[in-house]
Formats: C-alpha cells, structure tokens, sequence
C-alpha cells in the first residue's frame, strides 16, 4: 500500500481533525462500487 499520507495528500500530522478534513474531501472521488480498490486504500489510509 502507499503511504497513508500521500494517499490523504497531506503531510504528516497526529492531528485527527486534519486527517479527517483530508478523507472526507476525497471520499467523493473514491466510491465504492465504481472504485472499490481506490475506496479500500482511502480507508485504509484513514485508519
């Protein structure tokens, strides 16, 4: 898997507001039933 932080486009932070603000933007651009491996790794990610 890539790294969680480009996979956020972020830098890295301990900051769970940052790091959520990222998902939820690119949440959107990554549904799971047209993207379902793309979804996977965001979610990963933002674990």
């Amino acid at each position: 898997m890539k790294n969680c932080w480009k996979i956020l486009e972020i830098e890295e932070t301990t900051d769970v507001d940052i790091i959520r603000r990222a998902y939820l933007a690119l949440l959107p651009s990554f549904h799971p039933e047209t993207d379902p491996q793309g979804f996977k790794q965001l979610r990963q990610a933002y674990e």
